[in-house]
């Protein structure tokens, strides 16, 4: 929950400040890549069940001296920039991305209240 708080206040501080743009991030885009999220949320959870547990859990089994963890770790770290920018980012533009719904405002809370 603090880290939470953290990320928003420092977000919000950030935007306030004209340092960054929070409307121009893949988060709050006007286009809702639902099938995307689909299968990076089964692929997730079946990586979840191979490694035996989430990216907070593999942190605490390496500082109790656990290798299995330690790979665990370098792989997730390597797979989520894959996935976003590398060699796995190019197939999931040209495949998964393109199903998507285009929404008539961005994906942000105050965007979607005041459409309402």
């Amino acid at each position: 929950v603090m880290a939470i708080g953290v990320a928003m206040i420092g977000t919000g501080a950030l935007a306030w400040a004209g340092l960054i743009d929070p409307t121009k991030t893949i988060y709050t885009s006007a286009k809702l890549a639902w099938l995307s999220a689909a299968v990076g949320g089964l692929m997730f959870g079946f990586g979840m069940v191979l490694a035996s547990g989430c990216g907070s859990k593999t942190l605490v089994r390496i500082g109790a001296g656990n290798l299995k963890s330690l790979v665990v770790f370098v792989f997730l770290g390597l797979s989520a920039y894959m996935t976003l920018r590398g060699l796995f980012g190019v197939v999931r533009v040209n495949t998964v991305d393109t199903v998507a719904v285009a929404l008539p405002v961005t994906q942000d809370l105050p965007s979607l209240v005041a459409q309402g």
